[in-house]
């Protein structure tokens, strides 16, 4: 039986992206109901089991949706890169079972915007899907943050590339069906929404993740400085999206892998963006990502077969 991982970063992620792939209004017809559901889990419920299970007998795939918060110690942070790395083996490695054959990485992030036109070029609410990662070290000092301590030689400050993954992309973006189908069912977050709401999806787009930063009040610096970091590394790839956990789900395999980002916010405008209708805009923005999520399962099939 081939495995496919959906794995979603904070509760509050997975629980849109569960309702998408339930809602009938908002999934393609062929996705099925899951087998297996356990959802929904309440905060520091750890169980080391998917939220929910979808197989396919007939063609031997089976998709495990999981959330890494789920998994994590609850006494730890909730935003510590150390701990979701620790944490993570329990998803991938479920029960001893195979290694993936494929990873999907979902969650929210935000997007870098043109400094010279920043209200224009705002892209909330839209959904980026990549393949490559960027690791960025916010606290690369050993003791620097007692909360998040992961330090891994060799996998941070580079770009990590998923090649096998780009022939989906490309099968993608031959697919209008599946373009129009999601494009025509997101939805519109209330805080700074994008002039055109849609996917952003192109072969080897970035997803720079800025590790060992808990203090939200830190994100706005250390963003700039990994922005910087993707710079000065010379990669020509375009960075699609800017958050703290689809790296570190890269490197703890080698399966093809892809990323899906439902952006919330323009970087440098968190506040502005998110702050004021946190729960709404961070709902919205992850269902828009489930959608997709939703509407990618049976491309993976075929990707797969």
């Amino acid at each position: 039986m081939r495995r496919v991982l959906i794995i979603s970063n904070k509760t509050w992620e997975a629980e849109p992206l569960i309702n998408a792939l339930l809602n009938p209004e908002f999934k393609p017809k062929e996705l099925l109901v899951p087998q297996q559901l356990n959802h929904p889990r309440k905060n520091g419920q750890i169980e080391y089991i998917p939220r929910a299970t979808i197989c396919y007998k007939d063609i031997d795939i089976t998709y495990e949706i999981w959330c890494i918060q789920d998994l994590m110690d609850s006494n730890m942070h909730p935003s510590s890169s150390e701990e979701k790395y620790r944490s993570l083996p329990y998803a991938i490695n479920f029960r001893n079972r195979k290694e993936p054959d494929f990873i999907l990485a979902f969650g929210t992030a935000g997007f870098l915007v043109s400094p010279d036109d920043p209200i224009n070029d705002s892209n909330n609410g839209c959904v980026a899907i990549g393949t490559n990662v960027f690791i960025h070290d916010g606290h690369p000092l050993e003791d620097e943050n007692p909360y998040s301590k992961l330090h891994i030689s060799g996998k941070f400050e580079k770009e990590l590339l998923s090649q096998a993954s780009n022939r989906l992309i490309e099968q993608l973006l031959k697919s209008p069906d599946f373009l129009h189908n999601v494009e025509k069912r997101l939805l519109k977050p209330f805080l700074m929404p994008s002039n055109n709401i849609r996917l952003i999806i192109k072969q080897n787009l970035l997803a720079l993740s800025n590790i060992n930063v808990t203090n939200y009040t830190e994100y706005e610096r250390i963003d700039i400085e990994g922005v910087q970091s993707v710079i000065n590394s010379g990669t020509k790839s375009q960075i699609g999206s800017i958050e703290t956990t689809h790296g570190i789900i890269k490197i703890l395999t080698e399966s093809p892998f892809i990323f899906i980002s439902g952006i919330t916010d323009r970087v440098g405008h968190f506040n502005e963006d998110v702050t004021p209708k946190k729960e709404s805009q961070n709902y919205t923005c992850a269902f828009n990502a489930g959608i997709t999520t939703a509407w990618i399962i049976p491309e993976i099939i075929k990707y797969l077969s």
